[in-house]
């Protein structure tokens, strides 16, 4: 698969691709967790929990497998075990939040967030800085890490108001 040089697929394959960083899901993280409604504190530490694990078991993995980046994607200073690409660390933060978070919101966002972390996985594939087997390995770890990640979380009781988003 060839990456996405110019126009506005590459401006929009930046945009999810930036969605998924690590600063964006930490600072959403201590944003929900400060609210003072419990719901948006159970939020808060879902999130959190899922970017941290997601963030320790990618760089796990990227040490252990070393797999170089695509040709040509050295327009970005990766440094340390992110310098690999095997897993997606990106696809894999994704889809742990979008996991850790789906017991959480209403029948409308569940398919939302995963619609939404298979297209942040997509968009590191079309920016050319992975691979697509790397995607892939990185939604699926993801998803292994979103279901660890939300021990003790639960979908609102019967009688409880219920988020339709």
């Amino acid at each position: 698969m060839q990456a996405v040089r110019n126009g506005w697929l590459r401006r929009l394959a930046f945009l999810l691709a930036r969605s998924g960083d690590i600063w964006v899901w930490t600072l959403l993280s201590l944003v929900a967790w400060r609210r003072p409604e419990a719901r948006w504190r159970t939020r808060g530490r879902a999130i959190g929990r899922a970017t941290l694990v997601a963030a320790l078991v990618t760089l796990a993995l990227k040490g252990l497998f070393r797999r170089q980046r695509p040709p040509g994607s050295s327009n970005r200073p990766y440094l340390g075990p992110d310098a690999h690409s095997f897993p997606s660390g990106h696809a894999c933060r994704a889809m742990a939040v979008a996991t850790a978070l789906s017991p959480l919101v209403g029948p409308v966002a569940r398919p939302l967030l995963f619609f939404w972390a298979i297209l942040v996985g997509l968009s590191r594939v079309a920016l050319g800085v992975h691979h697509l087997s790397d995607a892939v390995a990185g939604l699926l770890v993801g998803w292994g890490v979103g279901r660890v990640s939300r021990p003790g979380l639960r979908a609102p009781a019967s009688g409880e108001p219920a988020d339709v988003l």
